[in-house]
């Protein structure tokens, strides 16, 4: 009885293996856009020119790094996606890109 019950245990882990419900090593478990992790990086300018400023959001540093900022958007979006995949399979790579991002519209952070 318990080999019945091992042999049919087995068979049906073959066929789910087969037919990609568990195992499927083709596809990742975590993938996130590379455009929607830049522009998650840009919602948080305002933060990263408020430190930068000391906390002063009405000072002209705050001002003038939100400005740069927005100038470099698309220039910094456009450099970094030539040189990344276009999905990001791993919480490391989101994090890495994402700091990438946030160092080259505020060069100081």
């Amino acid at each position: 009885m318990k080999k019945l019950l091992l042999g049919l245990i087995a068979v049906v882990i073959g066929v789910l293996v087969k037919q990609g419900v568990i195992f499927n090593a083709s596809e990742p478990d975590f993938q996130r856009s590379a455009e929607s992790v830049l522009s998650e990086a840009m919602m948080q300018v305002d933060q990263l020119c408020l430190d930068r400023a000391k906390g002063h959001s009405d000072s002209f540093d705050y001002h003038n790094c939100l400005d740069t900022a927005h100038a470099y958007e698309d220039l910094c979006k456009q450099r970094i996606l030539s040189q990344i995949p276009s999905n990001l399979t791993s919480l490391a790579l989101v994090n890495q890109n994402k700091r990438r991002m946030q160092k080259c519209i505020v060069p100081s952070s």
